[in-house]
């Protein structure tokens, strides 16, 4: 059976595609992350060019997703610190952009951009990432390292790239920021994402040790008489055995000598004290 043919007037909707990678992975618990960095670029961005040559730059979260050289092509540069690697990555036009705002000539990227590559550049890129990796770290999601660069250490196909996008709709800026994680650092995320769950505490039952918990029944043979039967079949309330004072008495569980111990007297009780285990 044929799908039906949208009508004319009815919109349709493109329904994004699925990607494996992420999933059984809480990758939705990294938008708040995201939103908070692009927040400290967003700061970055306002006083060092905003504020110093009346630019109007923004950042917004950009999303993630996996890393494709196709799509994620240019210069990137990677950075390793305890955690692990990642490696950063601003559009060209994007840069050029911020280093003539940084010279104060923010009309001057598109000349810049026809020119090769260029040592300027790439000391300010350096200077840039300096500059991003200190917001990621201002994130909460800093590893406690610093970071050094990690020559030829770049993405591969599957490392995940955090996007930031920067825009300036007065001069019509538009680029992108990325950070690509390794797994390591991914994971790191995650755990900095998810919230931390205090350990449930033991049920009442299970607080006590269990030696605590397990009634023993303990008897206590402190002497011991042999009489014929036909004695004992005559025994009535009120006859006395006679019996020689118990120095020492056997302690059982369930019939089975496990201590001797000592007979003492207290207080018109007597007592079991010294136990040592049987032989």
């Amino acid at each position: 059976m044929a799908s039906p043919r949208p009508t004319p007037g009815t919109s349709t909707r493109r329904v994004a595609s699925l990607d494996p990678c992420t999933l059984g992975r809480p990758f939705h618990l990294l938008e708040d992350f995201q939103r908070r960095l692009a927040q400290h670029v967003g700061r970055l961005l306002e006083h060092r060019f905003n504020q110093r040559s009346d630019a109007q730059l923004r950042a917004s979260a950009g999303g993630i997703s996996a890393f494709m050289p196709a799509i994620d092509g240019g210069a990137w540069r990677s950075y390793r610190d305890g955690v692990g690697s990642l490696a950063l990555n601003i559009e060209r036009p994007l840069l050029l952009a911020l280093l003539a705002h940084h010279y104060g000539d923010p009309g001057g990227a598109d000349a810049m951009l026809q020119a090769p590559e260029t040592e300027t550049e790439l000391r300010f890129a350096g200077t840039l990432h300096q500059q991003l990796l200190e917001a990621l770290i201002a994130c909460g999601a800093g590893g406690g390292h610093a970071f050094a660069v990690q020559p030829g250490a770049l993405p591969r196909t599957g490392h995940r790239v955090l996007r930031i996008e920067v825009s300036d709709d007065a001069l019509g800026v538009r680029g992108r920021i990325g950070l690509a994680f390794d797994e390591a650092w991914m994971a790191h995320l995650f755990d900095s994402a998810v919230p931390a769950r205090a350990p449930a505490p033991p049920p009442a039952e299970l607080a006590v040790p269990l030696r605590e918990r397990l009634p023993v029944r303990i008897n206590a043979r402190i002497a011991s008489l042999e009489l014929p039967f036909d004695q004992v079949l005559r025994l009535a309330p009120g006859d006395i055995l006679p019996i020689r004072p118990a120095g020492t008495a056997e302690v059982l569980v369930d019939d089975v000598r496990l201590y001797r111990a000592r007979v003492a007297e207290q207080g018109g009780l007597l007592c079991l004290t010294f136990f040592e285990p049987a032989e």
